[in-house]
């Protein structure tokens, strides 16, 4: 059972080896054959349009080629915090390799920025949300089709400490957009993230051109 914090702090303990990466059997086992996205979205998957479906494509790694601008905070605060994260520097234009991989449980988001590389893991929840990790900061998001896009909305944030998850107060908790929309036969990709006070710390935004599958 999920319970996101509102007015303070709420600690969870894990329970588990496996616990950070699924929920209790059947829901695993279901992504797992019909692909987290698959899973997660049920019917509203067949109304993503297909440049997106073949994004997310189940039981194969996905490779995905594109050219990104990356932009940062614009205050010293939100620069220096980008910069401790190791997030991607400020860019006009980056090339950017992703690559999408099935391993287990959940599946490993590999984002190639020029040199700079960004992982994290996604997997699901017995509520239905999709939960990524990167680093220490563990997020759940509300998945939303909408004429043809795929939009991610972020619905709680915790940090992980050791065996421990501290579920942030939403007045403390960065907020993560992103949308993922089809532009002929590729697909158009943009993320931000907002701090509460400092504002923006990262937004990227660009074009997957080349997107292509094969066998795990």
């Amino acid at each position: 059972r999920v319970r996101c914090a509102t007015l303070g702090l709420w600690m969870e303990p894990l329970r588990g080896k496996t616990s950070d990466m699924s929920s209790v059997g059947d829901t695993t086992s279901a992504a797992r054959l019909n692909g987290l996205y698959a899973h997660l979205l049920g019917p509203r998957f067949h109304e993503l349009a297909a440049p997106i479906r073949a994004l997310h494509r189940e039981g194969c790694v996905v490779e995905a080629h594109g050219v990104f601008c990356v932009r940062r905070g614009t205050n010293r605060l939100a620069r220096m915090l980008a910069w401790l994260a190791r997030l991607p520097g400020e860019c006009e234009c980056v090339d950017l390799k992703l690559t999408v991989t099935p391993t287990g449980l959940h599946e490993e988001w590999r984002r190639e920025f020029g040199a700079q590389l960004l992982i994290s893991f996604q997997w699901t929840q017995a509520d239905g949300l999709l939960t990524e990790r990167m680093g220490p900061v563990e997020q759940r998001f509300r998945l939303e089709v909408k004429d043809g896009a795929l939009w991610y909305h972020t619905s709680c944030v915790a940090l992980r400490l050791g065996p421990l998850r501290l579920w942030l107060p939403r007045w403390l908790s960065p907020r993560i957009s992103a949308c993922e929309s089809a532009e002929g036969e590729a697909v158009k990709v943009w993320v931000e993230v907002q701090l509460p006070i400092v504002g923006r710390l990262i937004r990227y935004e660009g074009t997957l051109t080349r997107i292509e599958a094969r066998a795990c």
